[in-house]
């Protein structure tokens, strides 16, 4: 892929594909310092999600 995005998400689809694909408790989430990479959060949707 040579660095380039294969699939682009909104808030609003990545929430339904999760939830399609059978994950639970499915929520967004803002930036977290300790897991994140600060450099890309202006970039980046973040969400949580239970298999």
């Amino acid at each position: 892929m040579d660095g380039h995005h294969k699939y682009m998400f909104d808030k609003e689809n990545i929430i339904h594909i999760l939830l399609s694909k059978g994950f639970k408790n499915v929520h967004l989430r803002e930036f977290d310092i300790s897991v994140d990479l600060k450099e890309r959060n202006y970039e980046l949707i973040y969400a949580e999600a239970e298999k």
